[in-house]
């Protein structure tokens, strides 16, 4: 009996089965490596990688059922994506501008109707067989980023520290940048930020630009010749963690609520002042903490510390 000879895949299916399942963990880590490498936000190009991975299996549905339009083209509406893969219509379109901008989609618009989009399939297996080969090359044991050990060399790179100011790192280190670098590439054109694609509330970006740079004199006026471990020079994402930490802090004493039957602690933020946290720096650095703490400013957000710090300061 022979078997029946397999029908060969058509290239957006190819696309979709050889790159974009395989590399999923569940989003597709060497493309986000690759936007990251390219300087795009960590937030961006998570959203990015999600939804190019969302239009390559649509793509690869329609095709497979013959219900592409003229040019490879599909459609799926803002809301549909938003009840499948949870993005706002905000983040698809900083998503769908990344992608293509990398030349990885295109749309087309369809006058008084919503657009229309297409994965480009040759210059998407172009793009991820180089992402491939530099993930490859950075992430030797194919460890996903974001997957971490302890170290004891007090880095910091991945906006985690514990408690006592110990640092964890990826397997292997990646490039840092100081505060400035990342202000001027990223921050320098805005004057407000939102937290969130939900928060409607804009802040002032320059009192929060102001905190951290009150928190990097603190620091070196504290240790002046001795800066420990930690040399205020960070990953590009901790940054982001530290930009969005700082003004405020996490607050769940005495906050309680029911779930089935169980009391459980709702955790909530609250928005801080300049002022208020110009201040905990000043007391943070007053304070004594574990032998071979750094200071650092990701410690410093630590969202235990800086809870312990609001209370003992304001409660």
């Amino acid at each position: 009996m022979t078997s029946e000879k397999k029908k060969a895949l058509t290239p957006i299916e190819s696309l979709f089965q050889e790159y974009v399942v395989p590399f999923s963990y569940p989003v597709n880590w060497k493309l986000f490596d690759q936007f990251k490498l390219k300087k795009y936000p960590a937030k961006e190009s998570y959203e990015a990688t999600v939804y190019f991975g969302y239009l390559a299996s649509w793509q690869s549905f329609y095709t497979k059922k013959r219900k592409l339009q003229k040019g490879g083209y599909f459609f799926r509406s803002v809301d549909d994506v938003t009840d499948d893969i949870y993005l706002s219509q905000r983040a698809q379109l900083r998503a769908k501008k990344i992608l293509e901008d990398q030349g990885l989609i295109t749309t087309k618009t369809r006058p008084g109707q919503a657009s229309l989009v297409k994965v480009n399939v040759n210059k998407s297996a172009k793009y991820l067989n180089r992402a491939q080969i530099e993930y490859a090359t950075k992430h030797k044991r194919g460890d996903k980023p974001g997957s971490k050990r302890d170290t004891n060399n007090g880095l910091e790179l991945n906006g985690n520290s514990n408690k006592e100011g110990k640092g964890v790192e990826t397997e292997k280190q990646v490039s840092t940048i100081t505060f400035n670098d990342y202000k001027n590439t990223n921050l320098k054109p805005y004057k407000t930020y939102t937290r969130n694609d939900d928060d409607d509330e804009k802040y002032d970006m320059g009192e929060l630009i102001n905190c951290i740079e009150y928190f990097l004199l603190k620091h070196e006026q504290t240790f002046n010749n001795r800066p420990g471990k930690w040399t205020k020079v960070l990953q590009l994402d901790t940054w982001e963690v530290v930009f969005y930490k700082m003004m405020f802090v996490s607050d769940t004493e005495g906050r309680l609520y029911d779930v089935n039957g169980k009391r459980a602690e709702m955790s909530a933020e609250l928005k801080l002042s300049a002022d208020d946290v110009r201040t905990m720096i000043d007391y943070y650095f007053s304070k004594e903490y574990q032998k071979g703490c750094d200071y650092s400013i990701v410690h410093f957000n630590n969202h235990e510390i800086k809870r312990t710090l609001y209370y003992e300061l304001f409660d």
